[in-house]
């Protein structure tokens, strides 16, 4: 639990005054381990070299791509087109991003 980042420690010991057990915390740990060390290695997190570096700022970046969607489908939309999603996959996917040193996700997924 040391590896981790101060706010996962934070949950998982909020997590003990629930009826949780140790096991299912433990749980939360490997999977939040899992993810960071995913998101590290494979680079798209920029200031983070190692689990414990990976900031809340670094994830509110991640956060903000359900704003940018939202500029197309609006909270409460109900119906939308496959032809509409797809050209707001097209638009997100080739937008370039701060949080990777502004390439955009296509070309990090190439090879950055």
């Amino acid at each position: 639990m040391k590896k981790m980042p101060y706010y996962v420690r934070e949950y998982c010991i909020s997590r003990l005054s629930y009826p949780y057990s140790i096991c299912t915390i433990d749980a939360y740990l490997c999977d939040f381990q899992n993810f960071f060390e995913w998101m590290v290695f494979k680079g798209y997190l920029s200031s983070a070299k190692k689990v414990e570096d990976v900031s809340l700022n670094e994830l509110n970046k991640l956060k903000k791509t359900n704003v940018v969607i939202r500029r197309f489908l609006p909270k409460g939309t109900i119906k939308t087109t496959v032809r509409a999603v797809a050209r707001i996959e097209k638009w997100m996917n080739n937008y370039p991003r701060k949080l990777f040193n502004y390439k955009s996700p296509t070309q990090m997924v190439r090879g950055g």
